[in-house]
């Protein structure tokens, strides 16, 4: 199912991402108000009422966002866009939060009791701020998920794919031409950006160089774990690429190779979860030695 109306490039980037803030935080200060009434002042109660808020905010965001086609182009252009953003931003905001950290905090508190309200009004810029760089990446997940549906995949492989072996199945939509020619799902209005858009797709060396550019730089801000989980989610796609062939790999797209992105997933988190575990028994068995006095 092909868009009725494309969105422009700057609803993408503005738009979406400012709704799930406003939401989020809108939600998040709704709910620890009425735990606060309520007198409940632990951390786990207002954990949880902030995890809520934002999965709620999040389902909110999603379910208005469009649904259908997602062409190549127009995820090139998002997920290049997205990244670049979320990632500048995050690192410009914290460089100048490490630099003049005993400045800003001077100013900080002599506001809180000279301009309080000045001071309220900050602190709401600041949590709509933050909240808008994680809707970013939360609609960076949305336009991934429904480039993975353009190419066939079922919903409920791309879910269970999540977060490790989704990788797998969204790298192939990059690197990968659209099998029918749709009208683009997004509206380039920069002149600069849609030339730069259409010479990255131009040839696959462009597209290959592109690509492994923005997953890199990505890693300042989503880690380079992820990062080099991307990449090597690539390698696997070009060696299954190499070896099946383009037909044969379309063929194998939402049968064995999303199974197996869907058991690398699972495999990948029971090691987390051994990893972790093993950690949290061994912190537990060196607290419990009690200490030898001399």
């Amino acid at each position: 199912m092909a868009y009725k109306k494309s969105q422009s490039l700057l609803t993408w980037l503005l738009w979406h991402p400012l709704k799930f803030a406003l939401i989020a935080f809108g939600l998040i200060v709704l709910t620890t108000a009425i735990l606060n009434v309520m007198g409940v002042s632990s951390n786990e109660p207002v954990s949880c009422a902030v995890l809520l808020s934002i999965i709620i905010a999040a389902a909110i965001t999603f379910w208005y966002m469009p649904r259908g086609n997602m062409d190549r182009r127009g995820f090139i252009a998002l997920n290049n866009a997205q990244t670049f953003i979320a990632t500048t931003v995050f690192w410009l905001s914290a460089l100048i939060i490490a630099t003049y950290q005993t400045q800003i905090t001077h100013k900080l508190l002599w506001m809180s009791t000279m301009y309080s309200g000045l001071f309220f009004t900050l602190f709401i810029l600041a949590g709509i701020f933050y909240m808008y760089l994680f809707g970013i990446s939360l609609t960076n997940l949305y336009t991934k998920y429904q480039r993975c549906r353009e190419m066939g995949i079922s919903p409920w492989k791309i879910i269970l794919s999540m977060p490790f072996g989704f990788g797998l199945l969204w790298t192939p939509g990059y690197l990968l031409d659209d099998t029918n020619k749709n009208n683009s799902s997004v509206t380039i209005s920069a002149r600069w950006y849609e030339r730069l858009t259409n010479w990255i797709i131009s040839k696959p060396i462009y597209t290959t160089s592109a690509f492994a550019l923005i997953v890199i730089y990505s890693g300042f801000f989503a880690g380079f774990n992820a990062a080099l989980l991307t990449l090597a989610s690539a390698v696997i796609f070009a060696i299954w690429l190499r070896i099946a062939g383009l037909s044969g790999f379309r063929g194998a797209q939402n049968r064995t190779y999303s199974y197996v992105a869907i058991t690398a997933n699972i495999i990948i988190i029971i090691c987390v979860i051994l990893m972790f575990s093993n950690s949290l028994v061994t912190t537990i068995n060196i607290t419990d030695v009690a200490p030898v006095n001399i």
